[in-house]
């Protein structure tokens, strides 16, 4: 044997972690809106290390999900069939009076079919940015208080810093004198 092959022997192998109960909890809390800490807390990591142990959890099954689906024997073409098959997804209504089954309808099962065209659209790839957006570590809300003499100057900043919505960043642009400034 070469000296080679038995470094790469005697190296140690990283341990694969495995996907338990805590990392499924942490990924359907993400899927319900919840920020990393968020799931992170609900599942009981501890406050301050909540964000990173869910972001770990998150990469535990981003690694195992290609192995876990193979062994099921999940192929992307056999999910997209089925998202397909949701897409046209029917339901029977019952119209009834006093307990008595007046007439049955069959009709388009509306909230299995958006839930499909949304699941089709995430695993394409359109909501890219809000997804990022989402899953993304939060800062906690900061307060900075920015003093600028200059009342263009200002009112630029105000405008740069101003947020795209209707949510989100207060700024006071209100050209006032502060005592303690003179």
């Amino acid at each position: 044997m070469t000296d080679e092959s038995n470094s790469q022997s005697s190296a140690p192998k990283k341990k694969q972690k495995r996907v338990d109960a805590k990392h499924l909890k942490v990924a359907r809390g993400v899927a319900r809106g919840m920020t990393l800490r968020e799931a992170g807390v609900a599942v009981g990591y501890p406050e301050r290390s909540a964000p990173q142990s869910a972001w770990k959890a998150m990469q535990t099954i981003k690694r195992k999900a290609p192995e876990i689906f193979d062994k099921l024997g999940l192929t992307v073409e056999s999910l997209a069939q089925d998202v397909d098959r949701l897409r046209r997804a029917k339901e029977t209504k019952f119209f009834h009076d006093k307990g008595i089954v007046l007439e049955t309808r069959e009709v388009e099962a509306l909230d299995i079919q958006a839930k499909a065209v949304d699941m089709g659209l995430r695993v394409h790839g359109a909501y890219k940015e809000a997804d990022d957006a989402r899953n993304t570590l939060r800062s906690e809300t900061s307060t900075v208080c920015l003093v600028v003499a200059d009342a263009r100057a200002a009112a630029e900043l105000a405008r740069l810093l101003a947020p795209r919505d209707a949510a989100g960043v207060v700024i006071d642009v209100a050209p006032q004198m502060d005592s303690n400034l003179g």
